[in-house]
C-alpha cells in the first residue's frame, strides 16, 4: 500500500515524466553523432604466455629452440583487428612514411606472424614481420568495410604483452583506438544477453496488460503494474550503470565472425 500511495503522487509522475524525456533526448543525441562517425579501426588483444625459462625453473643446461632459433621466452599475442566505424577504411589512406604496425618492448623479437582468420578474402590483409625493427609486425590491407577485420596471431620474445599500435591513416585523426583486451569469459556475455532479453520481455508482458485492460482495472491495480515497469526497467538500467559489473566489463565488442576461440590453439 505504501508503495501504491507513493506513485499515486502527483510529483511521482512528473519526475518519471521528465527523466523519460531527458532519456529519449541523450538517446537522440547518441544516435546523432553515432550516424557521423566514418572510420573507425580499433583492435583487442589477448596474450599468452607459453615459455619462459626463468620462471619454469629449467636448468641452465636446457636450452629452448622455436624454428631452430634459442629463445629464453615465448608468448603467443592475438590481436583482433576491425574497422568498428559507419564508413569504408581504405589502405590506400596509410602513410607510407609511417605504415601500420603493432609494435612491442624493445627486447621483443617477432617469431612469426600469421592472419588465422579473416572477414572477407576481398580485404586482402596481411601482417609481415618488420624488416628494419624485429619487434615490429606491420599490417596492410586493400578495404575494410564496417566490421571487416581479420585476427593477427604473433608468437613473440618480449616480455611487454600489451602491444602498442603505430602510424597514420588519413582522414582518421584520432589514430588506431586500443580497446583493450579481450574477455576470457563468454559465458558472462551470454548471461548479460539472456538477463536483458528476460528483463524486455517482462516490460513488454507487463505493459500490454495495462493497454489490454486499460479503463477495466482499478486504480490500484494499474499502479501496481506501473510500479513493476518502472523497477524492471530501472533494473536493466542499472545493469550497465554499475561500472563493477562484470557482465559490463566482459561484453564482446570485436565482431561475431572474428572470434578467437576457434583458432587458439
Amino acid at each position: 500500500m505504501e508503495l501504491i500511495e507513493f506513485l499515486s503522487q502527483g510529483w511521482v509522475g512528473s519526475l518519471i515524466g521528465i527523466v523519460g524525456l531527458l532519456i529519449g533526448i541523450i538517446s537522440i543525441v547518441i544516435a546523432y553523432r553515432v550516424s557521423r562517425i566514418g572510420p573507425r579501426p580499433v583492435f583487442q588483444y589477448r596474450s599468452i604466455n607459453l615459455i619462459e625459462k626463468e620462471k619454469q625453473a629449467l636448468p641452465s643446461d636446457v636450452e629452448i629452440f622455436f624454428g631452430g632459433k634459442k629463445v629464453s621466452r615465448l608468448t603467443k599475442t592475438y590481436i583482433i583487428f576491425w574497422n568498428s566505424g559507419k564508413s569504408t577504411l581504405y589502405g590506400k589512406d596509410i602513410v607510407d612514411d609511417n605504415p601500420l604496425r603493432f609494435s612491442f618492448g624493445k627486447d621483443a623479437e617477432i617469431l612469426r606472424a600469421r592472419i588465422p582468420k579473416i572477414t572477407k578474402k576481398m580485404n586482402k590483409f596481411e601482417a609481415r614481420i618488420n624488416p628494419k625493427s624485429p619487434n615490429e609486425v606491420i599490417i596492410n590491407f586493400d578495404y575494410l568495410d564496417p566490421n571487416d577485420g581479420a585476427v593477427i596471431e604473433i608468437l613473440h620474445t618480449s616480455i611487454q604483452r600489451t602491444p602498442e599500435c603505430k602510424g597514420t591513416i588519413r582522414g582518421v585523426p584520432n589514430g588506431i583506438l586500443n580497446w583493450g583486451r579481450l574477455p576470457y569469459n563468454v559465458f558472462l556475455t551470454m548471461l548479460q544477453k539472456a538477463f536483458l532479453s528476460v528483463l524486455s520481455l517482462l516490460c513488454l508482458f507487463f505493459l500490454g496488460i495495462r493497454i489490454f485492460f486499460v479503463g477495466i482495472l482499478d486504480h490500484e491495480s494499474e499502479l501496481v503494474i506501473l510500479g513493476l515497469l518502472y523497477l524492471i526497467s530501472a533494473s536493466s538500467l542499472c545493469l550497465y550503470l554499475i561500472p563493477a559489473s562484470p557482465l559490463c566489463i566482459y561484453r564482446r565488442r570485436y565482431p561475431k565472425s572474428l572470434s578467437i576461440e576457434d583458432v587458439e590453439e
